[in-house]
């Protein structure tokens, strides 16, 4: 039996929501709550907080913007006194288009559900407006950690930088 309480909170700049299909300046953050107490429906405690981030800037001021820089960032982490217990959305996984570009979805993880502790920042340059197929081309280098929870992670880094491509479909 599981259940749990779960809070969540978004809170974006009047630019980023504005703009929200094709965001190019400003910033939205995440914050996320979840708390299951063994005992009050539950035969496991957890405390799941997750914060995530971008910001985004047109440092050369364009209108319609040349040159976007965007930093996206992402902390997870799960507390508790027996994981053997948890189900899958307690855990977190990095890799694939969402986080760590550069390595197979979901590939990065300390047990088959995932880890208890991922953080990951992600720093990209797009360049926009400048060709008629709404293709924006851009680079990147994402950097990630995963631990065992209480904020406690592992010595290995994973970085992946990368160039790609960004559609704007219509």
């Amino acid at each position: 039996k599981a259940a749990s309480l779960y809070n969540s909170i978004t809170i974006n700049s009047l630019d980023f929501e504005y703009f929200n299909q094709n965001p190019y300046k400003g910033y939205q953050l995440f914050l996320e709550s979840r708390l299951s107490k063994e005992g009050i429906l539950s035969n496991y405690n957890a405390h799941r907080i997750r914060v995530q981030g971008k910001y985004l800037i047109n440092p050369l001021k364009y209108d319609p913007p040349f040159w976007i820089i965007g930093l996206k960032f992402s902390l997870f982490n799960t507390d508790t006194n027996n994981s053997n217990k948890l189900p899958f959305f307690y855990y977190q996984a990095l890799g694939g288009s969402r986080n760590l570009r550069g390595f197979k979805r979901n590939d990065i993880r300390n047990t088959q559900f995932g880890s208890l502790s991922a953080a990951y920042v992600s720093l990209e340059n797009r360049f926009t407006n400048f060709n008629n197929y709404n293709i924006d081309p851009l680079f990147f280098v994402d950097f990630g950690k995963i631990g065992n929870g209480d904020f406690q992670f592992n010595e290995e880094n994973y970085i992946s930088p990368g160039l790609g491509v960004r559609w704007r479909s219509p």
